[in-house]
Formats: C-alpha cells, sequence, structure tokens
C-alpha cells in the first residue's frame, strides 16, 4: 500500500507507515515534511508517532495511541494500532492505496527537509525497510526528480510503442499467438470428427448395427443386475441370522452369569451363618452337627430360582 518493506510489527513503531496510510487515505492532510525517515531511537520514533496522534485528534477519531509503548517496539501496542487502522481504511476508502506512490511522496519530503531541488548525486538517507525491495526503484532513486513525460512520449505509450512496453507487447502477442493456435487446432479436430461421425452416422446398415447393439447391451445389464440383488439379499440373510446367534449367546451368557452370582452369594451365606455360630458358641465341644445342619439347609427362593 504504502511501498514499505517492515520485516516484523515491531518495528512499525518509527510511525511512517502509519502516518503514510493515513497521508493516503487523507490527501494532503500529514505533514510529511516534518516526518524522520531516517529514525534511529526511541525518541526519533515517539516524534513521529506525536505527529500521528495530532492527525488523529484533529480528524476526530475515537483512538488512543499510546506513544511511549509503541516507541518502545512493543508488539501488542503497534499490533493493535495497525489492527485498528487497517479496519479504519476499510470502512474510509477500501481503494485508497490504488494511486498512491509511498516512495515517491517519501522522496518528495525528504527533498523539502534538505531544501534539493534535484537527488542527483545525492546519497539519500533512509531507514532501510522504507526503500522498496526492487530493484527498479533502486535503480532510479536519483531520477524521481525528472520532468514529466512530454507529449510525444505520452502519444507513444498511447499507442504502445514506448520502449518500457516493447517486452509486455511482445509477450502478450506470443500468448494470444499460441492462444489462437490451440483454438484452430480444436477446430480442425471438430471439423474432422464431425466429418468422420457423418459418413459413418449416414449408412442404413451402421444405423441398424448400432440399434441393434444397444438392445442386445440391455440383456447382460439386466442379468448382471438381477444377480447383483441376489447376492444383496443372500448377504442381508446371512448377517441376519449371524447377528441372531450372537444376540441368542449374549442372552445365554448373561443367564449364566446370573446363576454364579446366585451360588456365589449362597454358599457365601453358609459361611457367614457358620462364622456366627462359632462366635456365639461358649461352651467348648464339637459342632459338627450345627454345621451339617447349616450347610444341608436350602432356602426355599433358592430351589424356586435353581
Amino acid at each position: 500500500m504504502v511501498e514499505t518493506d517492515y520485516p516484523k510489527v515491531e518495528m512499525c513503531s518509527d510511525g511512517v507507515a502509519f502516518l503514510q496510510v493515513v497521508d493516503a487515505i487523507h490527501p494532503n492532510f500529514v505533514p510529511m515534511v516534518r516526518v524522520n525517515f531516517n529514525g534511529k531511537n526511541k525518541d526519533d520514533f515517539a516524534r513521529n508517532l506525536k505527529i500521528l496522534d495530532d492527525c488523529i485528534t484533529k480528524l476526530k477519531l475515537q483512538k488512543q495511541i499510546s506513544v511511549p509503548n509503541m516507541a518502545n517496539g512493543k508488539f501488542q501496542f503497534n499490533m493493535d494500532f495497525l489492527q485498528w487502522l487497517y479496519d479504519y481504511s476499510q470502512r474510509t476508502s477500501p481503494n485508497f492505496g490504488t494511486f498512491y506512490n509511498g516512495y515517491q511522496r517519501r522522496l518528495e519530503a525528504y527533498k523539502k527537509q534538505n531544501n534539493l531541488t534535484s537527488l542527483s548525486g545525492f546519497q539519500i538517507q533512509m531507514s532501510p525497510h522504507l526503500v522498496p525491495n526492487k530493484s527498479s526503484y533502486r535503480k532510479n532513486e536519483q531520477q524521481q526528480d525528472e520532468q514529466p513525460l512530454s507529449e510525444e512520449e505520452q502519444e507513444e505509450i498511447k499507442n504502445q510503442k514506448h520502449p518500457l512496453l516493447k517486452n509486455i507487447n511482445q509477450k502478450m502477442q506470443q500468448q494470444q499467438q499460441q492462444i489462437n493456435m490451440q483454438l484452430q487446432m480444436q477446430q480442425n479436430q471438430q471439423q474432422q470428427y464431425q466429418n468422420t461421425s457423418n459418413i459413418f452416422t449416414s449408412d442404413p446398415q451402421y444405423q441398424s448395427d448400432i440399434y441393434s447393439a444397444q438392445n442386445e447391451s440391455q440383456i447382460p445389464i439386466k442379468e448382471i443386475n438381477e444377480q447383483r440383488k441376489t447376492q444383496l439379499q443372500d448377504l442381508v440373510q446371512s448377517l441376519e441370522s449371524e447377528l441372531t446367534s450372537q444376540l441368542f449367546n449374549h442372552k445365554m451368557f448373561l443367564e449364566d452369569i446370573q446363576q454364579i452370582e446366585e451360588e456365589r452369594n449362597f454358599y457365601y451365606q453358609k459361611l457367614r451363618q457358620i462364622e456366627e455360630l462359632c462366635k456365639k458358641r461358649k461352651k467348648p465341644g464339637p459342632v459338627k452337627n450345627e454345621v451339617v445342619q447349616i450347610l444341608s439347609s436350602t432356602p426355599e427362593d433358592f430351589i424356586e430360582n435353581s
């Protein structure tokens, strides 16, 4: 948008990119002559950010700028303002950067700062990320102050005869020729196919063969469909029988588990009764008869369940 090359968000703390976005949205509103394009420390950055803060205030925008935090290169504050500025630009002027030449604008301000009428033979001192990473800019840095194109040059550009457009025109012509050749080949193939088709389709014997072939081809298709239908039905029946068998086995397994649990509880109760008998018996002597009686007794509910 403004032709800068910041490697990371924290370096936006110099304020130049922010100022130029505002300058692009509101032309000639930002005093670019006061902007330091070669800031070295946070004090230089703070002065640029103060200019930005003044512009935001004059535009009566509801946005506070934390100059100290942004000048110190804190990511959170610079990222917050960058997001806000992007949102503001999209709401105000979505196409603000279409006709804005950011690098040229910086060079014009730089010349005014140094009272220069031309940059020829003058070494520009500007932060590296403010110089676009394009060879065309680096080669023509010293030629940005040239006079506007003459009427003859403008006419040459309109007629597409200017040297700058020569390579572009050649590539466009080559691409157009390739497209035309491909279209011609497709038309020839289509015409050849149509001629061949007309020769065969006009023959009555050919039409008769086609009709008979279509009728014959329907017979095996029906047979194949019937075979597939039968196979699917057999598969469904097989799966149903297998599922029924698994459900029956599962039911029997649950019944066996229930029976085992009942037997376990039954014998555990016998042991509890024998244990209570031993605790209550105070006189020494054999307890065989009582133990046999406990073991031989069977509850009625257990007999019914069994």
